[in-house]
């Protein structure tokens, strides 16, 4: 089933960009960012749901907090840490409500972010090392396990998904690279409700910046973590920023969906730097495409 993320909507209250996806026939939505607080969000999209028969799935920082903060829940602050983990726990409260069937999240960040001043990336606070990067994992562990066993008791799954480096020099995300994703879910074995969420948009990203195979890297996640995939989220990019453009039609991005067979897990459309003109007419070719 291929979803929208709320993102591409671009409107402050999620209501909004629902009303907006019924106008282009959308009624698969992915809630993410970019909205803004109000008190009865959740009971309009419980409303929303009745009425027009949408379908949710809920991503990292959803639903907004009345006071906004990077979500990092491998901080090596712990206060930010905690109030991370508070959160998601709460996303995932919403999600069992909304009927999505899982939570995704960022695997987090070696330093503490904010935004930059068109509100588009993230910047460090300050100067880091990858000496962080052990320290980072361990505080990750801990909360992974904790939203986990939360999860678990309200039939949620929960979706670690791939990053991308700041830029070729500069990399303060966790699990970029194959390496990453193998040795952060080495820690998890035991965990069953956890999986992940693959960005074929970070990956492209991340094998430009750091210089890898993407091809090579793809192969050895579907041969090893294959049935850990949870959801794809799709976006394009130039190589250089996560600019979530649409991907062109018959892009490398639909052809490793069908050549993977990977028809029956959720697809998201994460293109909010694209028109909605553009995204309606990707989202009809590559769903004739999965219907094939």
């Amino acid at each position: 089933m291929i979803y929208i993320s709320s993102s591409c909507f671009r409107k402050n209250k999620i209501t909004e960009a629902l009303d907006l996806a019924l106008k282009y026939d959308f009624k698969n939505i992915e809630l993410s960012g970019g909205s803004q607080y109000y008190e009865s969000c959740i009971e309009d999209l419980l409303k929303y749901k009745k009425k027009y028969e949408f379908n949710y799935l809920v991503h990292n920082y959803f639903p907004p907090p009345e006071n906004h903060f990077i979500l990092n829940i491998s901080s090596q602050n712990k206060s930010l840490r905690q109030k991370s983990v508070e959160f998601s726990k709460n996303s995932i409260k919403v999600s069992a409500l909304l009927g999505s069937p899982m939570y995704t999240i960022h695997t987090g960040y070696m330093t503490d972010l904010h935004l930059s001043h068109d509100g588009e990336y993230f910047l460090p606070d300050h100067d880091y090392n990858n000496t962080h990067k052990d320290i980072s994992i361990k505080y990750l562990i801990e909360s992974v396990e904790i939203l986990c066993e939360y999860a678990s008791t309200l039939n949620v799954k929960i979706g670690l998904e791939n990053l991308f480096p700041e830029n070729s020099t500069q990399n303060f995300s966790l699990m970029c690279t194959f390496e990453d994703i193998e040795e952060i879910l080495s820690y998890f074995s035991s965990l069953k409700n956890l999986g992940i969420l693959l960005d074929l948009g970070h990956a492209y990203l991340s094998s430009k910046l750091l210089s890898f195979n993407l091809k090579s890297f793809l192969n050895d996640l579907m041969l090893r973590y294959k049935e850990k995939v949870l959801e794809i989220h799709l976006s394009d990019n130039d190589g250089k920023k996560d600019i979530h453009l649409v991907p062109e039609i018959n892009s490398w991005m639909d052809q490793f969906i069908i050549k993977e067979s990977l028809r029956s897990i959720p697809i998201t459309i994460e293109s909010r730097g694209s028109d909605l003109k553009s995204i309606r007419k990707y989202t009809d070719f590559l769903n004739r495409k999965l219907m094939k």
